[in-house]
């Protein structure tokens, strides 16, 4: 309409030769101005959604999204902060809760995040992310039959995950239940081979269990996987009186 309805309506117009290319520089110049100002708003996406914020009212995405990248950032305080404002606008959002959970856990303030982890928790009750959580929580605490309870619970909607498989097994082990630990340390293998705490873990168990050829062999493994693996070195090194001595891998030529 501009392009072709101003030329028409100066048509004739003494001035038209010079208004229309000053006006469209002019125009061209201010575009221009704004284009630079926007772009600035999308270099990254924290930019971009602090705009948003700004911007708008009660927006809880734009707070999720930061709360996220603060979280890999490891800035957990101000994570926390936007995770808390996303729960004041959806304060039944099981994400934002858990959200939240997490960055108040890794402030180390286990207790409190367990409050929004049971939030999320009883707004779905298929979180498997925030029974995961909730066990952390409670092992980090010392509560180690409620993490136990948590964990199997997650593992039962979630299974797989063979960091919180070593964990019920640890927790096992404390209780004296070797039998038990050693299931749950070979399916954190199996979900994880490369996983050399739990093979250093299956050989402190094995060995209890008067298994030594099996912990020289997952000892062996452990350090395949990671050779500077100090703890695996030394039960190794205590296995060297045993009647598999020469099953031992020669760390000298390591």
């Amino acid at each position: 309409m501009i392009a072709w309805g101003i030329p028409d309506l100066l048509k004739g117009n003494f001035f038209c030769t010079y208004f229309i290319p000053a006006a469209a520089g002019a125009t061209l110049l201010l575009l221009a101005i704004l284009t630079f100002n926007q772009t600035g708003t999308w270099r990254n996406s924290r930019v971009l959604f602090e705009h948003a914020v700004a911007v708008t009212t009660g927006n809880h995405m734009a707070h999720n999204n930061l709360g996220n990248i603060f979280m890999e950032h490891e800035r957990f305080a101000e994570a926390a902060s936007h995770f808390e404002k996303a729960v004041q606008i959806r304060p039944h959002n099981e994400y934002y809760l858990n959200n939240l959970g997490l960055a108040i856990f890794r402030q180390h303030r286990y207790d409190e995040a367990m409050i929004y982890y049971l939030r999320a928790i009883a707004r779905n009750p298929g979180l498997a992310g925030s029974y995961y959580n909730a066990a952390d929580a409670c092992l980090f605490s010392g509560r180690d039959n409620e993490a136990l309870e948590y964990y199997r619970k997650a593992l039962h909607l979630r299974p797989g995950n063979a960091v919180a498989e070593n964990n019920v097994a640890e927790i096992l082990i404390r209780q004296e239940k070797l039998d038990e630990a050693i299931i749950y340390l070979r399916a954190a293998i199996r979900h994880k081979p490369d996983y050399a705490t739990a093979r250093n873990t299956l050989a402190s168990v094995l060995t209890r269990k008067n298994q030594i050829s099996e912990a020289i062999d997952e000892l062996n493994e452990a350090l395949r996987i990671n050779p500077r693996y100090a703890e695996a070195i030394n039960n190794l090194s205590k296995l060297k009186g045993s009647s598999q001595t020469h099953k031992i891998i020669d760390l000298n030529t390591r």
